[in-house]
């Protein structure tokens, strides 16, 4: 099991996330009030603490949740372990994989050589198969791989 650790949304493409307390989550369609909500099956994105953790060693400046441009942000799941259709409750909405994979927007020292950015592979897009909330602190349940 997992936990939410952060909520972001966004307003406009390129445009800041904004932190918020809890988001709706709609069936076939995504996060309310998010602007890339509606458009396919990324529709939700996640990313785990433990990976941003991971890439303030290697970053000039240490990344905040909501810098790589994800809606949620976990904890105490490896994301990078769950393959494409593994669905995972998320507060009271329910969630399928539908991408693994993230292109990492930051400039570090990262060359792909020894060392290898996380970013890549430890992000996941899902598409909402069942309605409901979550908000900051909500458990999150693999319910099958």
């Amino acid at each position: 099991m997992g936990k939410v650790e952060s909520l972001h949304i966004s307003k406009g493409k390129h445009k800041e996330r904004i932190n918020v307390e809890c988001i709706e989550c709609k069936k076939e369609y995504g996060i309310i009030g998010d602007s890339y909500a509606g458009k396919g099956e990324k529709q939700v994105s996640l990313i785990a603490a433990e990976t941003i953790g991971d890439m303030g060693k290697c970053c000039t400046d240490s990344p905040k949740p909501g810098e790589f441009k994800e809606n949620i942000t976990t904890s105490g799941l490896n994301l990078a372990l769950y393959p494409i259709g593994t669905r995972i409750k998320i507060g009271s909405s329910v969630h399928e994989i539908s991408e693994v994979g993230k292109t990492c927007y930051l400039f570090c020292d990262i060359d792909g050589g020894e060392k290898s950015c996380p970013i890549p592979i430890n992000t996941v897009f899902t598409k909402v198969i069942k309605d409901g909330k979550v908000a900051i602190g909500d458990v999150i349940e693999v319910l099958f791989a």
